[in-house]
């Protein structure tokens, strides 16, 4: 009976230590991948947090280097509309310029000629005047000292006519060249 029971009590012992160690070992499973469902849980957490930090710096860098090359675009396209601009005023410039001259010149020779014809006339009519007025004065005196000497007044007036035609083309000419020389010289 000792030795049966010996042997009953060394099976029970042996089935519940079984029983024992495959409970432990699906509990080790158990607890093994709760374990490795919450590890996995926490890293995919993490990664994606990593990931939006990650996608956020890159966004926030690749922004910052689209805004210094945009201000960089601006920059350039600035100074190569300023420079058009300004070379496209300086041509404009010049252009105005050169017309502005030609109106200015021809303006200028129009009011010298008229000036010239002016004082062309004016120098005329004083010339002739005061040659008129000299040889009037002679001929009247001449007239009074010599009231009889008739072929002497004709004589005289053929000589003033000839001398007066003779100023006239000299006052002429000299007026001419005067004015000629002023214009070449403007």
């Amino acid at each position: 009976v000792r030795a049966l029971r010996t042997i009953a009590l060394r099976i029970t012992l042996a089935v519940t230590l079984a029983a024992f160690d495959a409970t432990a070992r699906a509990l080790r499973t158990i607890a093994l991948r709760a374990t490795l469902a919450v590890t996995l849980a926490a890293f995919d957490a993490t990664a994606r947090a990593l990931r939006t930090i990650a996608l956020r710096i890159n966004l926030a860098v690749t922004l910052a280097a689209f805004d210094a090359t945009a201000r960089a675009l601006r920059t350039i396209a600035l100074r190569i509309t300023l420079a058009v601009t300004l070379a496209a005023f300086d041509a404009t410039v010049r252009a105005l310029r050169t017309i502005a001259l030609r109106i200015t010149l021809a303006v200028t020779l129009e009011a010298f000629d008229a000036t010239a014809r002016a004082l062309r006339t004016i120098a005329l009519r004083i010339t002739l005047a005061v040659t008129l007025a000299a040889f009037d004065t002679t001929a009247r005196a001449l007239r009074t000292i010599a009231p009889r000497a008739t072929l002497a007044l004709v004589a005289f007036d053929a000589t003033a006519r000839a001398l007066r035609s003779i100023a006239l083309r000299i006052t002429l000419a000299v007026t001419l060249a005067a004015f000629d020389a002023t214009a070449r010289a403007l």
